[in-house]
């Protein structure tokens, strides 16, 4: 009987420590949230991202309102060089609705080049940074 309750007890106290959680914590941003910590990319990259941290700032803004797209609610930077091929940019297996922004210039004075929902294409050419 003893060992019985002992072990009840046990699952008790594991059943309640698996209730009991801290608060979650807020997700940071990523590096490369900004223009500024754009992620230097070649052709071929891939990768997977959590933008739970993302923001929104000017510079997406200033993009996005060329696009026609609804509104931007966070976002993520890479840079390309361009070298006179034609890029796709595909991100259609996100979890969730996500669009492209493919823009030109610096920051604060952007030119939209390419942009919309899932998968994206155009001709990036030498000498110029996508």
């Amino acid at each position: 009987m003893k060992t019985m309750f002992k072990l009840l007890a046990v699952l008790a106290l594991a059943l309640s420590a698996l209730g009991v959680s801290a608060p979650a914590a807020l997700a940071a941003s990523p590096t490369n949230d900004t223009f500024a910590g754009a992620t230097l990319v070649a052709i071929g990259f891939s990768a997977v991202l959590d933008t739970t941290g993302a923001t929104t700032d000017a510079d997406d803004a200033q993009l996005n309102a060329s696009c026609g797209a609804p509104a931007t609610d966070a976002s993520v930077w890479y840079a390309l060089a361009g070298s006179d091929t034609t890029v796709v940019v595909d991100v259609s297996q996100s979890s969730y609705s996500a669009g492209v922004l493919v823009g030109v210039g610096s920051q604060g004075s952007l030119q939209t080049v390419a942009c919309g929902p899932g998968t994206v294409a155009f001709f990036a050419g030498a000498g110029t940074t996508y």
